[in-house]
């Protein structure tokens, strides 16, 4: 109650495998305050070893006062099945002093709901392993929640959503996967769909807020490289159409192992229309196992500017690497630039165009698309060129492209350079 926000953060092998969440009350310069223990006898009713109580937590408002209630995974909890997973909900005390951050339970969403409201899990499927805030989905006033079950259908994953009531009383839930919801993408099984969600605002301008959802198990590009699906959903929550970030595309270089995916966090706000400026979208989280380097990564993902994807492979000239820009929302009608700087001055150069990437060696480097059109220009004397043109229409969502700029230049490792790639996709 002290204007400062709060941290609440899962310790899943807490007490042995039991699990806690712990309610971190932090001072104005965010150093720890106090802090509050939710684990067995303490909020929660019995928890037993292996149930990871903590696996995923949320903040939401589901009794619509203005403070919030907390909603707590629970990946291996037994209830109707072994290890099919469990959401708690708890009331979460406002105050000074040792009143504030204490937990009353709300009730549990498991396997024994009602068949009614159309939640079927199984055994293994870690429901709730991950979980984010939907927002009011359904206008009734109070928070929904999206929900991951990792290991759904032999580790495939799916994503819950659940439409809530008054203190967290379980509607209607409906699943998503590769098979139904209209979601279309191509899933495997130990991908891990679902590691982790998050809502990250409406990127398609059509007033229902996305997702972002991980599988860092996805062996496109190499073994468990990992993947971020973006699922633009409708009203009715179903899928309108997806879009997948594969961990290779990246700037950075995602390699084999990598997990590209294991965690998602959003940097933007779900309640921002589609073109607010955001330099980043989300933060993808990645991690190598024991005996391969056991480092964990971070990368800064930009979903919104224009939807272009910087995919690197520049080839460094006589003025460094040449640097190319596009810009623009590419919605039908818009006028689009793609604009290169620090390149060779008053040489020939050809972009590159095409509808799929090959990534080939040429010339000393690497063409990234299949060089379905060439654009010839000559740079001007900064050793720069501009092209202007208007996005058609008739393109659906998810559409993608890639464009390349080579430059002619005798400082070149065989006398030419490249900027970065660009990869563009429609919204």
């Amino acid at each position: 109650g002290d204007g400062i926000c709060d941290v609440a953060t899962g310790a899943i092998n807490y007490a042995g495998g039991r699990g806690a969440v712990f309610i971190l009350m932090l001072k104005n310069d965010g150093n720890l305050k106090d802090f509050t223990l939710i684990s067995e006898g303490s909020g929660p009713g019995p928890l037993f070893p292996d149930d990871y109580f903590g696996s995923s937590v949320a903040a939401i408002n589901i009794d619509g006062d203005p403070d919030m209630e907390l909603a707590v995974g629970a990946k291996g909890d037994n209830d109707g099945a072994s290890d099919a997973g469990a959401i708690w909900l708890f009331d979460i005390s406002t105050g000074t002093g040792g009143s504030a951050g204490v937990a009353t339970s709300l009730g549990k969403i498991n396997a024994n709901m009602p068949p009614t409201v159309g939640l079927t899990l199984s055994a293994g499927d870690f429901f709730g392993e991950s979980m984010t805030n939907a927002g009011d989905l359904d206008g009734n006033g109070f928070d929904d929640l999206y929900v991951g079950a990792t290991q759904d259908t032999n580790g495939t994953g799916t994503v819950w959503t659940l439409l809530l009531g008054e203190n967290g009383t379980l509607l209607t839930a409906v699943e998503t996967t590769s098979v139904g919801n209209g979601f279309t993408g191509s899933l495997g099984i130990n991908d891990a769909f679902s590691m982790d969600i998050a809502s990250v605002g409406d990127l398609d301008f059509d007033g229902v807020n996305d997702i972002a959802v991980g599988a860092p198990r996805d062996d496109q590009g190499g073994p468990d490289v990992g993947a971020v699906w973006i699922l633009y959903m409708q009203q009715d929550l179903r899928v309108k159409t997806h879009r997948k970030i594969v961990g290779t595309e990246m700037l950075t270089g995602v390699v084999s192992q990598d997990s590209f995916g294991t965690g998602l966090t959003s940097l933007r706000s779900t309640s921002c229309p589609g073109d607010c400026s955001f330099e980043y979208d989300i933060a993808v989280g990645g991690f190598r196992p024991l005996g391969l380097g056991d480092e964990g990564k971070v990368w800064l993902v930009d979903l919104m500017d224009g939807r272009w994807l910087d995919l690197g492979n520049s080839l460094t000239g006589a003025s460094g690497e040449p640097v190319f820009v596009t810009e623009g929302t590419l919605r039908e009608g818009e006028l689009l630039s793609a604009t290169l700087t620090n390149a060779a001055p008053g040489m020939i150069s050809g972009l590159f165009v095409g509808l799929t990437a090959i990534n080939a060696p040429f010339k000393g480097g690497i063409l990234v698309p299949n060089p379905d059109i060439l654009i010839y220009e000559t740079t001007d004397g900064l050793g720069g060129g501009e092209l202007h043109y208007v996005w058609p229409a008739g393109l659906s969502a998810g559409f993608s492209f890639y464009l390349h700029w080579w430059v002619q230049d005798p400082a070149g490792p065989v006398g030419t350079s490249a900027s970065n790639a660009v990869k563009g996709t429609t919204p």
